[in-house]
Protein backbone atom coordinates (compact mmCIF):
# COMPACT_ATOMS: atom_id res chain seq x y z
CA UNK A 1 0.00 0.00 0.00
CA UNK A 2 2.92 2.54 1.03
CA UNK A 3 4.24 1.56 -2.67
CA UNK A 4 1.27 2.42 -4.65
CA UNK A 5 0.75 5.90 -2.63
CA UNK A 6 4.02 6.88 -3.30
CA UNK A 7 3.94 5.99 -7.05
CA UNK A 8 0.41 8.21 -6.78
CA UNK A 9 1.98 10.46 -5.14
CA UNK A 10 4.66 11.37 -7.79
CA UNK A 11 2.30 10.88 -11.03
CA UNK A 12 -0.18 13.49 -9.08
CA UNK A 13 2.88 15.97 -9.00
CA UNK A 14 3.39 15.31 -12.73
CA UNK A 15 7.10 14.26 -12.21
CA UNK A 16 8.24 10.72 -14.28
CA UNK A 17 9.77 8.00 -12.10
CA UNK A 18 13.79 7.81 -12.78
CA UNK A 19 14.05 4.78 -15.27
CA UNK A 20 11.38 6.89 -17.54
CA UNK A 21 12.98 10.23 -17.08
CA UNK A 22 16.38 8.53 -18.09
CA UNK A 23 15.47 7.13 -20.70
CA UNK A 24 13.50 9.87 -22.15
CA UNK A 25 16.90 11.76 -22.04
CA UNK A 26 18.91 8.90 -23.41
CA UNK A 27 16.72 8.04 -25.99
CA UNK A 28 15.75 12.37 -27.31
CA UNK A 29 18.21 14.65 -25.77
CA UNK A 30 21.56 12.87 -26.34
CA UNK A 31 20.47 12.40 -30.15
CA UNK A 32 19.48 16.00 -30.91
CA UNK A 33 22.73 17.29 -29.05
CA UNK A 34 24.82 15.54 -30.68
CA UNK A 35 23.11 15.96 -34.04
CA UNK A 36 23.15 19.77 -33.78
CA UNK A 37 27.36 19.54 -33.16
CA UNK A 38 27.69 17.17 -35.89
CA UNK A 39 25.93 19.46 -38.21
CA UNK A 40 27.99 23.14 -36.91
CA UNK A 41 31.13 20.96 -37.72
CA UNK A 42 30.33 20.07 -41.00
CA UNK A 43 28.77 23.30 -42.01
CA UNK A 44 32.26 25.05 -40.92
CA UNK A 45 34.05 22.27 -42.57
CA UNK A 46 31.50 22.84 -45.96
CA UNK A 47 34.01 25.17 -47.39
CA UNK A 48 36.69 23.24 -46.73
CA UNK A 49 35.30 20.10 -48.06
CA UNK A 50 33.90 21.86 -50.95
CA UNK A 51 36.98 23.62 -52.08
CA UNK A 52 38.91 19.98 -52.27
CA UNK A 53 36.07 18.73 -54.21
CA UNK A 54 36.93 21.17 -56.34
CA UNK A 55 39.22 20.89 -59.92
CA UNK A 56 41.63 23.00 -60.07
CA UNK A 57 39.97 24.69 -62.99
CA UNK A 58 36.77 24.82 -60.54
CA UNK A 59 39.20 26.54 -58.21
CA UNK A 60 40.73 29.55 -60.67
CA UNK A 61 36.51 29.49 -61.84
CA UNK A 62 35.44 30.69 -58.26
CA UNK A 63 37.25 33.70 -58.01
CA UNK A 64 35.60 35.27 -61.74
CA UNK A 65 34.70 39.21 -61.09
CA UNK A 66 31.96 40.67 -63.09
CA UNK A 67 33.52 43.72 -62.26
CA UNK A 68 37.17 43.42 -62.29
CA UNK A 69 38.17 42.64 -66.59
CA UNK A 70 42.25 42.72 -65.34
CA UNK A 71 41.40 40.11 -62.69
CA UNK A 72 39.26 37.70 -64.83
CA UNK A 73 42.04 38.36 -67.85
CA UNK A 74 44.74 37.37 -64.93
CA UNK A 75 42.40 34.08 -64.50
CA UNK A 76 41.56 33.44 -68.05
CA UNK A 77 45.60 33.27 -68.51
CA UNK A 78 45.96 30.86 -65.16
CA UNK A 79 43.10 28.52 -66.63
CA UNK A 80 45.33 28.29 -70.33
CA UNK A 81 48.12 27.27 -68.10
CA UNK A 82 45.97 24.09 -67.01
CA UNK A 83 46.75 22.73 -70.55
CA UNK A 84 43.80 20.86 -72.81
CA UNK A 85 43.69 17.90 -70.51
CA UNK A 86 41.71 20.90 -68.09
CA UNK A 87 38.84 20.92 -70.59
CA UNK A 88 36.09 18.60 -69.15
CA UNK A 89 36.51 20.33 -65.70
CA UNK A 90 36.05 23.63 -67.07
CA UNK A 91 32.61 22.01 -68.45
CA UNK A 92 31.76 21.16 -65.33
CA UNK A 93 32.63 24.27 -63.83
CA UNK A 94 30.64 26.03 -65.99
CA UNK A 95 27.57 23.93 -65.34
CA UNK A 96 27.80 23.96 -61.81
CA UNK A 97 27.95 27.53 -61.36
CA UNK A 98 23.97 28.73 -59.99
CA UNK A 99 21.59 29.96 -62.04
CA UNK A 100 22.11 33.98 -61.50
CA UNK A 101 25.84 33.80 -62.70
CA UNK A 102 25.24 34.18 -65.77
CA UNK A 103 27.84 36.33 -67.43
CA UNK A 104 30.65 33.78 -65.22
CA UNK A 105 28.76 31.38 -67.24
CA UNK A 106 29.42 33.32 -70.42
CA UNK A 107 32.98 34.04 -69.54
CA UNK A 108 33.70 30.29 -68.89
CA UNK A 109 32.17 29.40 -72.26
CA UNK A 110 34.35 31.74 -73.87
CA UNK A 111 37.16 30.39 -72.53
CA UNK A 112 35.77 26.97 -73.93
CA UNK A 113 35.81 28.16 -77.06
CA UNK A 114 39.12 29.36 -77.21
CA UNK A 115 43.00 28.39 -76.65
CA UNK A 116 44.07 25.99 -75.52
CA UNK A 117 40.39 23.79 -76.12
CA UNK A 118 38.49 25.56 -79.42
CA UNK A 119 35.90 23.13 -77.70
CA UNK A 120 32.71 24.51 -79.51
CA UNK A 121 31.60 20.58 -80.18
CA UNK A 122 30.73 20.94 -75.80
CA UNK A 123 28.86 24.13 -76.19
CA UNK A 124 26.99 23.05 -79.37
CA UNK A 125 26.09 19.70 -77.13
CA UNK A 126 25.17 21.84 -74.45
CA UNK A 127 22.72 23.70 -77.01
CA UNK A 128 21.13 20.33 -78.16
CA UNK A 129 20.85 19.25 -74.22
CA UNK A 130 16.65 18.98 -73.55
CA UNK A 131 18.03 18.44 -69.73
CA UNK A 132 20.80 21.09 -69.91
CA UNK A 133 19.29 24.33 -68.32
CA UNK A 134 18.08 27.28 -69.81
CA UNK A 135 21.36 29.61 -68.56
CA UNK A 136 23.60 26.89 -69.72
CA UNK A 137 22.09 26.84 -73.14
CA UNK A 138 22.24 30.49 -73.04
CA UNK A 139 25.73 30.88 -71.96
CA UNK A 140 26.87 28.37 -74.35
CA UNK A 141 25.10 30.53 -77.09
CA UNK A 142 26.35 33.76 -76.25
CA UNK A 143 29.97 32.09 -76.45
CA UNK A 144 29.78 30.61 -79.49
CA UNK A 145 28.56 34.02 -81.36
CA UNK A 146 31.12 35.85 -79.47
CA UNK A 147 33.84 33.49 -81.04
CA UNK A 148 32.61 31.93 -83.71
CA UNK A 149 30.90 35.50 -85.36
CA UNK A 150 29.38 34.99 -88.85
CA UNK A 151 30.53 31.26 -88.74
CA UNK A 152 28.23 30.30 -85.79
CA UNK A 153 25.41 27.31 -86.59
CA UNK A 154 22.03 30.07 -86.42
CA UNK A 155 19.66 26.92 -86.32
CA UNK A 156 21.21 26.04 -83.48
CA UNK A 157 21.62 29.59 -81.79
CA UNK A 158 18.88 31.74 -82.69
CA UNK A 159 16.18 29.13 -81.25
CA UNK A 160 17.87 29.83 -77.74
CA UNK A 161 17.92 33.69 -78.32
CA UNK A 162 14.32 33.83 -79.11
CA UNK A 163 13.37 31.94 -75.97
CA UNK A 164 15.56 34.20 -73.86
CA UNK A 165 13.67 37.28 -75.50
CA UNK A 166 10.41 36.03 -74.51
CA UNK A 167 11.23 35.01 -71.34
CA UNK A 168 9.74 38.23 -69.17
CA UNK A 169 11.05 36.33 -66.19
CA UNK A 170 14.94 36.45 -67.21
CA UNK A 171 16.71 39.11 -65.34
CA UNK A 172 19.12 39.50 -68.07
CA UNK A 173 17.41 40.04 -71.08
CA UNK A 174 19.35 42.65 -72.23
CA UNK A 175 22.50 40.03 -73.09
CA UNK A 176 19.84 38.45 -74.93
CA UNK A 177 19.38 41.38 -77.07
CA UNK A 178 23.03 42.35 -77.85
CA UNK A 179 23.27 39.10 -79.68
CA UNK A 180 20.20 39.66 -81.38
CA UNK A 181 21.27 43.26 -82.54
CA UNK A 182 25.04 42.18 -83.78
CA UNK A 183 23.27 38.83 -85.75
CA UNK A 184 20.78 41.49 -87.44
CA UNK A 185 23.49 44.04 -88.41
CA UNK A 186 25.57 40.75 -89.57
CA UNK A 187 23.63 40.15 -92.25
CA UNK A 188 22.92 36.44 -90.13
CA UNK A 189 19.39 36.41 -90.13
CA UNK A 190 17.22 34.68 -92.63
CA UNK A 191 13.63 36.54 -93.43
CA UNK A 192 11.77 34.06 -91.36
CA UNK A 193 14.37 34.38 -88.31
CA UNK A 194 14.03 38.50 -88.77
CA UNK A 195 10.45 38.51 -88.21
CA UNK A 196 10.94 36.35 -85.27
CA UNK A 197 13.27 38.37 -83.76
CA UNK A 198 11.65 41.46 -84.63
CA UNK A 199 8.46 40.45 -82.97
CA UNK A 200 10.26 39.08 -79.91
CA UNK A 201 11.91 42.42 -79.86
CA UNK A 202 8.18 44.64 -80.03
CA UNK A 203 6.95 42.59 -77.30
CA UNK A 204 9.91 43.22 -74.99
CA UNK A 205 10.35 46.93 -75.73
CA UNK A 206 6.72 47.39 -75.11
CA UNK A 207 5.39 48.94 -71.57
CA UNK A 208 4.29 46.14 -69.59
CA UNK A 209 1.61 46.35 -66.71
CA UNK A 210 2.39 43.60 -64.77
CA UNK A 211 6.10 44.26 -64.51
CA UNK A 212 8.12 43.32 -61.42
CA UNK A 213 8.53 47.08 -59.64
CA UNK A 214 11.88 45.59 -57.76
CA UNK A 215 13.29 45.39 -61.27
CA UNK A 216 12.25 48.32 -62.91
CA UNK A 217 15.74 50.11 -63.63
CA UNK A 218 16.68 46.18 -64.95
CA UNK A 219 13.37 46.56 -67.44
CA UNK A 220 13.85 49.64 -68.54
CA UNK A 221 17.30 49.44 -69.61
CA UNK A 222 16.03 45.46 -71.25
CA UNK A 223 13.55 48.16 -73.45
CA UNK A 224 16.13 50.80 -74.16
CA UNK A 225 18.13 47.90 -76.08
CA UNK A 226 15.21 46.35 -77.30
CA UNK A 227 13.93 49.73 -79.11
CA UNK A 228 17.63 50.74 -80.20
CA UNK A 229 17.71 47.31 -82.13
CA UNK A 230 14.45 48.38 -83.37
CA UNK A 231 16.16 50.84 -85.85
CA UNK A 232 16.82 47.66 -88.04
CA UNK A 233 12.93 46.93 -88.86
CA UNK A 234 12.21 50.14 -89.91
CA UNK A 235 9.96 51.26 -91.76
CA UNK A 236 7.73 48.10 -90.85
CA UNK A 237 4.44 49.79 -89.50
CA UNK A 238 4.05 47.72 -86.48
CA UNK A 239 7.49 48.77 -84.78
CA UNK A 240 7.13 52.14 -85.83
CA UNK A 241 4.03 52.12 -84.49
CA UNK A 242 5.62 50.35 -80.92
CA UNK A 243 8.75 53.72 -80.89
CA UNK A 244 5.89 56.07 -81.67
CA UNK A 245 3.91 54.86 -78.72
CA UNK A 246 6.58 54.64 -76.63
CA UNK A 247 8.19 58.01 -77.69
CA UNK A 248 4.95 59.69 -76.45
CA UNK A 249 4.37 58.00 -73.20
CA UNK A 250 5.12 60.40 -70.73
CA UNK A 251 4.72 58.78 -68.15
CA UNK A 252 7.35 55.80 -68.89
CA UNK A 253 11.02 56.14 -68.23
CA UNK A 254 13.31 58.45 -70.27
CA UNK A 255 15.91 55.51 -71.45
CA UNK A 256 13.14 53.53 -73.72
CA UNK A 257 12.11 56.73 -74.92
CA UNK A 258 15.22 58.54 -75.39
CA UNK A 259 15.88 55.34 -78.12
CA UNK A 260 12.57 55.21 -79.34
CA UNK A 261 13.03 58.52 -80.64
CA UNK A 262 16.95 57.71 -81.88
CA UNK A 263 15.59 54.87 -83.65
CA UNK A 264 12.90 56.98 -85.23
CA UNK A 265 15.49 59.20 -86.34
CA UNK A 266 18.08 56.97 -87.68
CA UNK A 267 15.68 54.55 -89.14
CA UNK A 268 14.50 57.24 -91.31
CA UNK A 269 11.06 58.50 -89.75
CA UNK A 270 11.63 61.57 -91.35
CA UNK A 271 8.99 62.38 -93.93
CA UNK A 272 7.05 65.58 -93.60
CA UNK A 273 4.23 63.17 -92.98
CA UNK A 274 5.84 62.28 -89.48
CA UNK A 275 6.39 65.98 -88.91
CA UNK A 276 3.00 66.49 -86.01
CA UNK A 277 4.37 63.29 -84.30
CA UNK A 278 7.63 64.51 -83.97
CA UNK A 279 6.05 68.10 -82.91
CA UNK A 280 4.50 66.11 -80.28
CA UNK A 281 7.13 64.15 -78.49
CA UNK A 282 9.15 67.91 -78.54
CA UNK A 283 6.37 68.75 -76.19
CA UNK A 284 7.32 66.10 -74.11
CA UNK A 285 7.30 66.91 -69.77
CA UNK A 286 10.54 65.42 -69.30
CA UNK A 287 13.39 67.97 -70.21
CA UNK A 288 15.85 65.05 -71.15
CA UNK A 289 13.26 63.58 -73.89
CA UNK A 290 12.84 67.48 -76.02
CA UNK A 291 16.45 67.24 -75.88
CA UNK A 292 17.03 64.21 -77.61
CA UNK A 293 14.49 65.41 -79.74
CA UNK A 294 16.38 68.31 -80.94
CA UNK A 295 19.64 66.69 -81.12
CA UNK A 296 17.96 63.93 -83.57
CA UNK A 297 16.29 65.97 -85.44
CA UNK A 298 19.34 67.01 -87.90
CA UNK A 299 18.82 64.18 -90.17
CA UNK A 300 15.59 65.88 -91.24
CA UNK A 301 15.95 67.45 -94.26
CA UNK A 302 12.33 68.72 -95.00
CA UNK A 303 11.89 72.69 -94.22
CA UNK A 304 8.63 71.78 -92.79
CA UNK A 305 10.39 70.43 -89.48
CA UNK A 306 11.49 73.96 -88.65
CA UNK A 307 8.34 74.14 -86.62
CA UNK A 308 9.43 71.55 -84.29
CA UNK A 309 12.98 72.85 -83.86
CA UNK A 310 12.55 76.82 -83.60
CA UNK A 311 10.18 76.29 -80.22
CA UNK A 312 13.20 74.03 -79.05
CA UNK A 313 15.59 76.82 -79.63
CA UNK A 314 13.70 78.55 -76.21
CA UNK A 315 13.05 75.34 -74.63
CA UNK A 316 13.15 75.69 -70.79
CA UNK A 317 16.17 73.53 -71.07
CA UNK A 318 19.70 74.61 -71.83
CA UNK A 319 20.44 71.23 -73.40
CA UNK A 320 17.75 71.33 -75.85
CA UNK A 321 18.21 74.98 -76.92
CA UNK A 322 21.61 74.15 -77.75
CA UNK A 323 20.56 70.78 -79.26
CA UNK A 324 17.90 72.47 -81.73
CA UNK A 325 20.78 75.33 -82.66
CA UNK A 326 23.00 72.85 -83.62
CA UNK A 327 20.44 70.49 -85.41
CA UNK A 328 19.42 73.83 -87.35
CA UNK A 329 23.13 74.69 -88.15
CA UNK A 330 23.29 71.30 -89.79
CA UNK A 331 20.06 71.62 -91.60
CA UNK A 332 21.23 74.87 -92.99
CA UNK A 333 18.40 76.37 -91.72
CA UNK A 334 19.11 79.98 -90.60
CA UNK A 335 16.38 80.24 -88.39
CA UNK A 336 18.18 81.54 -85.34
CA UNK A 337 19.38 84.45 -86.24
CA UNK A 338 15.35 85.91 -86.69
CA UNK A 339 15.68 86.50 -82.28
CA UNK A 340 19.01 86.24 -82.63
CA UNK A 341 19.49 88.89 -79.77
CA UNK A 342 17.70 86.68 -77.40
CA UNK A 343 19.39 83.89 -78.04
CA UNK A 344 22.99 86.18 -77.12
CA UNK A 345 21.17 87.28 -73.44
CA UNK A 346 20.89 83.34 -73.15
CA UNK A 347 21.94 82.28 -69.16
CA UNK A 348 24.00 79.02 -70.80
CA UNK A 349 27.40 79.99 -72.53
CA UNK A 350 26.84 77.29 -74.67
CA UNK A 351 23.58 78.80 -75.88
CA UNK A 352 25.06 81.84 -76.47
CA UNK A 353 28.21 80.39 -78.10
CA UNK A 354 26.32 78.25 -80.80
CA UNK A 355 24.10 81.10 -81.64
CA UNK A 356 27.64 83.15 -82.33
CA UNK A 357 28.86 80.21 -84.67
CA UNK A 358 25.83 80.07 -86.83
CA UNK A 359 25.79 83.86 -87.19
CA UNK A 360 28.92 82.65 -88.51
CA UNK A 361 27.73 80.08 -90.55
CA UNK A 362 25.32 81.94 -92.10
CA UNK A 363 26.77 84.87 -93.11
CA UNK A 364 25.11 85.20 -96.46
CA UNK A 365 22.37 86.07 -94.34
CA UNK A 366 23.06 89.71 -94.57
CA UNK A 367 19.98 91.05 -93.00
CA UNK A 368 21.00 92.45 -89.90
CA UNK A 369 23.98 91.63 -89.83
CA UNK A 370 25.83 94.87 -88.55
CA UNK A 371 23.56 94.15 -85.36
CA UNK A 372 24.44 90.52 -85.03
CA UNK A 373 28.47 91.75 -85.37
CA UNK A 374 27.45 94.70 -83.02
CA UNK A 375 26.53 92.04 -80.24
CA UNK A 376 29.10 89.48 -80.94
CA UNK A 377 32.13 92.30 -80.67
CA UNK A 378 30.32 93.59 -77.28
CA UNK A 379 30.45 89.96 -76.21
CA UNK A 380 34.86 90.15 -77.39
CA UNK A 381 35.33 92.96 -75.91
CA UNK A 382 33.82 92.45 -72.19
CA UNK A 383 32.92 89.01 -71.44
CA UNK A 384 35.13 87.36 -68.84
CA UNK A 385 33.45 83.61 -69.96
CA UNK A 386 36.26 82.04 -72.13
CA UNK A 387 33.28 80.01 -74.04
CA UNK A 388 31.64 83.25 -74.90
CA UNK A 389 34.93 84.85 -76.19
CA UNK A 390 35.95 81.57 -77.95
CA UNK A 391 32.10 81.93 -79.73
CA UNK A 392 32.91 85.68 -80.65
CA UNK A 393 36.66 84.99 -82.61
CA UNK A 394 35.41 81.89 -84.32
CA UNK A 395 32.33 84.30 -85.61
CA UNK A 396 34.06 86.69 -86.13
CA UNK A 397 36.79 85.07 -87.94
CA UNK A 398 33.75 82.90 -90.28
CA UNK A 399 32.25 86.94 -90.63
CA UNK A 400 35.07 88.45 -92.03
CA UNK A 401 37.93 85.87 -93.05
CA UNK A 402 40.27 87.58 -90.60
CA UNK A 403 41.76 86.73 -87.38
CA UNK A 404 42.57 89.33 -84.70
CA UNK A 405 44.64 89.20 -81.97
CA UNK A 406 45.28 85.46 -82.15
CA UNK A 407 47.20 83.71 -84.74
CA UNK A 408 45.06 82.57 -87.89
CA UNK A 409 46.82 78.96 -86.19
CA UNK A 410 45.27 79.54 -82.74
CA UNK A 411 41.86 79.32 -84.45
CA UNK A 412 40.55 76.14 -85.48
CA UNK A 413 36.60 76.36 -87.47
CA UNK A 414 36.34 72.88 -88.13
CA UNK A 415 36.68 72.03 -84.55
CA UNK A 416 34.85 75.00 -82.92
CA UNK A 417 37.61 75.86 -80.96
CA UNK A 418 40.86 78.36 -79.99
CA UNK A 419 43.77 77.10 -78.27
CA UNK A 420 43.38 77.28 -74.98
CA UNK A 421 46.67 79.13 -73.86
CA UNK A 422 46.88 81.97 -76.59
CA UNK A 423 42.82 82.33 -75.92
CA UNK A 424 43.63 82.92 -72.32
CA UNK A 425 46.34 85.17 -72.36
CA UNK A 426 44.21 86.60 -75.39
CA UNK A 427 41.21 87.61 -72.27
CA UNK A 428 43.81 88.77 -70.02
CA UNK A 429 45.10 91.82 -72.56
CA UNK A 430 42.50 94.34 -72.10
CA UNK A 431 44.05 96.83 -74.86
CA UNK A 432 44.80 94.05 -76.90
CA UNK A 433 40.73 92.62 -76.95
CA UNK A 434 39.56 96.16 -77.61
CA UNK A 435 42.50 97.02 -80.37
CA UNK A 436 41.00 93.33 -81.84
CA UNK A 437 37.27 94.42 -82.06
CA UNK A 438 37.92 97.81 -83.12
CA UNK A 439 39.90 96.04 -86.10
CA UNK A 440 36.49 93.59 -86.56
CA UNK A 441 34.18 96.58 -86.44
CA UNK A 442 36.08 98.17 -89.09
CA UNK A 443 34.53 95.47 -91.52
CA UNK A 444 31.25 96.24 -90.28
CA UNK A 445 31.37 100.05 -90.99
CA UNK A 446 28.65 102.66 -88.85
CA UNK A 447 25.90 100.27 -89.06
CA UNK A 448 27.72 97.50 -86.56
CA UNK A 449 26.17 99.71 -83.68
CA UNK A 450 23.98 97.77 -80.36
CA UNK A 451 22.87 100.55 -77.98
CA UNK A 452 21.87 99.98 -74.51
CA UNK A 453 18.56 100.82 -75.07
CA UNK A 454 18.33 98.03 -77.67
CA UNK A 455 19.88 95.25 -75.08
CA UNK A 456 17.13 96.60 -72.87
CA UNK A 457 14.22 95.43 -75.10
CA UNK A 458 15.92 92.74 -76.11
CA UNK A 459 16.15 91.50 -72.11
CA UNK A 460 12.52 92.79 -71.37
CA UNK A 461 11.26 89.73 -73.91
CA UNK A 462 13.83 87.53 -72.34
CA UNK A 463 11.51 87.98 -68.60
CA UNK A 464 9.20 85.71 -70.48
CA UNK A 465 11.25 82.95 -71.04
CA UNK A 466 10.09 79.32 -70.34
CA UNK A 467 13.58 79.09 -68.22
CA UNK A 468 14.04 80.74 -64.96
CA UNK A 469 17.19 81.21 -64.99
CA UNK A 470 17.18 83.46 -68.03
CA UNK A 471 14.17 85.59 -66.58
CA UNK A 472 16.36 85.46 -63.43
CA UNK A 473 19.67 86.30 -65.58
CA UNK A 474 17.51 89.55 -67.68
CA UNK A 475 16.22 90.64 -64.14
CA UNK A 476 19.62 91.60 -62.95
CA UNK A 477 21.10 92.68 -65.91
CA UNK A 478 17.98 95.25 -66.35
CA UNK A 479 18.55 96.67 -62.89
CA UNK A 480 22.12 97.11 -63.75
CA UNK A 481 21.34 98.57 -67.18
CA UNK A 482 18.81 100.98 -65.12
CA UNK A 483 20.12 102.58 -62.57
Amino acid sequence: MTKSRDEAAVRNAGAQPVEESQGFFRDWVVPIVLGLAIGAGLFKLWPVARDAMRSKAGSVVASYDPEDDEANDALAKELRGLGASARGDLVEAMRDLPPDAIDAKIWIARQIAGEPWFDVASLKEILKDAGASRQDRRAAACALLDTQHKEVDTELVLPVLEEWLNDVSAPDRGLAVNRADQMWRLGMLSSQWEARVKHALVQLAKRSATADPERADLIFDERAFACLTLTLGLPDAEVKKTLWTIAKDDSDDDMPRINSIRALSEGGVLDAADVDDWAAVAKATSPVVRQTVADNLFRATAPVYDKVLEPLQFDASPLARTGALDSQVKRRRPTMLNRFDELMEDSYEWVRFDAMFAAGVFKHETENLPARAAMILGVLETSDDPVDVKGAVLALRMLTDETHGLLPTDVHLHEQTVEEVPLRAFMTDTAGRKDAADKWRAKFGAAAVWTTADRVKTLEKVLKHADPKNVERAQILLEKLKK
